[in-house]
């Protein structure tokens, strides 16, 4: 009974690592995430060890439920990454490749409370049996009936995440207010949007509904600041009809995130990868929008004017290259020019971009609030805060005596990585320019 076991969680291992290889090889930009995921492998072994032991839980059939909900998320996400051996993520079904991957995560998650109390009590049991001490198996049980409340709270939200809040879009409304700002563009409308990620849209209805939203706000611009797709441009080509309509008065702008460039799985040759990059700028001037990438253009109101610059996007991982040029973003434009810069991920935010040249208010997006986050008044908390300075909402900046800087960061629109939201809604924007108050 003994050797069966070792085999099969010797078995379990090695079919594991040979998913991670073939994913990391399909997907080398995850590559560094596979130790975490193989760390989740080896808890999977150690909470089946618990269970088949019979010490915690007495009732045969609950164990047996318990072991399928133990070994489910593993199983599944092997099935994923062994299927790229023969398929690229994009070969999948979108709806089916999320939710997939959605309750993965689900099943890992709502088990971490009670693997963390077992880690617990098994250290205190190996560090009082040192000692010489008694240990209390009632202890372990009652938090383990505490850590059980808590997943049960932890599953519920993230199903009401998944099914009420993930399209639940809310209208972010914020005044900017710049010095010496031209007259012409006294209560100038901006609707930002960021972080669609089409890949992970199961239907065109709540695009359509965020659509209308925005197309409602009367925006003399809207923003775009990256990340149309997950993998590959083929995503968007459903719903870009529906982004169509997007309607402001001075157009669509945009620039491209991370995920837009098609350097988050393996190509067959560097002929499709180019053919990917080209249906991008395709798909974006088919739609109407104008790409700003590294490049800026001026906008008139009655003789005055204002510019809209935009970078590549900036990357300080060695997966994907940095592909933003900040003195070319902002080449040529008048020290007295009040200046709007987008820009996806926030990480390039600081002293040096500042010190080229003065940027009145940057848009950026990226980091979507991690999709989690609490509400107390007027301000949000995230974990988000953990991981970026800039990481949601609106932030300023003194600019070395140049005037201040505004900086918003919008929390995205879709979704990546699991399909909920939970206290951080999806975002539409609405940026009013006003005159510095005096």
């Amino acid at each position: 009974m003994i050797i069966s076991k070792n085999l099969y969680k010797a078995g379990y291992l090695t079919v594991f690592i040979l998913a991670l290889a073939i994913a990391a090889w399909r997907m080398p930009a995850y590559a560094s995430r596979m130790p975490w995921l193989l760390t989740m492998a080896i808890a999977d072994l150690y909470l089946f060890w618990h269970l088949s032991s019979g010490g915690i839980i007495n009732k045969p059939w609950l164990r047996k439920v318990l072991v399928f909900i133990t070994g489910l998320p593993s199983a599944l996400l092997m099935l994923f990454f062994l299927s790229l051996a023969f398929l690229s993520p994009v070969d999948w079904n979108p709806i089916l490749r999320t939710y997939l991957l959605g309750f993965v995560v689900f099943f890992y998650l709502i088990r971490l409370m009670p693997l963390l109390v077992l880690i617990l009590f098994d250290l205190r049991k190996s560090i009082t049996q040192l000692a010489r001490k008694s240990f209390h198996l009632a202890n372990k049980r009652v938090w383990l009936k505490i850590s059980a409340v808590f997943s049960a709270i932890l599953g519920i939200a993230m199903i009401m995440g998944m099914t009420l809040w993930v399209y639940d879009f809310e209208i972010i409304e914020e005044e900017i207010h710049i010095e010496n700002l031209p007259t012409a563009f006294e209560g100038y409308r901006i609707v930002q949007l960021s972080d669609i990620h089409l890949g992970r849209w199961h239907s065109q209805k709540p695009l359509q509904k965020a659509v209308e939203m925005v197309n409602s706000l009367d925006a003399d611009l809207i923003a775009f600041t990256g990340d149309l797709v997950n993998y590959a441009t083929s995503e968007a080509l459903p719903f870009t009809e529906t982004l169509s309509s997007l309607s402001a008065k001075d157009g669509v702008f945009a620039v491209l995130g991370n995920h837009d460039y098609g350097d988050y799985m393996r190509w067959p040759n560097a002929h499709a990868k180019e053919m990917n990059d080209t249906l991008m700028n395709n798909v974006i001037k088919g739609m109407g929008w104008f790409l700003l990438e590294n490049r800026n253009v001026k906008l008139f109101r009655d003789k005055q004017c204002i510019v809209v610059a935009g970078t590549g996007n900036y990357s300080d991982n060695e997966h994907y290259p940095d592909r933003s040029d900040v003195r070319l973003s902002l080449a040529g434009i008048p020290d007295s020019c009040k200046v709007i810069l987008l820009t996806h991920t926030p990480s390039i935010i600081g002293p040096e971009l500042l010190q080229k040249q003065h940027v009145d208010l940057i848009l950026s997006g990226h980091t979507h609030g991690l999709q989690l986050g609490l509400k107390v008044g007027k301000r949000k908390y995230s974990p988000a805060s953990i991981i970026y300075q800039y990481w949601g909402g609106l932030f300023s900046i003194e600019n070395n005596g140049q005037g201040k800087s505004y900086i918003y960061v919008n929390r995205g629109l879709g979704h990546i990585f699991f399909p909920f939201r939970i206290g951080m809604k999806p975002e539409i924007t609405l940026l009013t320019l006003k005159s510095m108050k005096e």
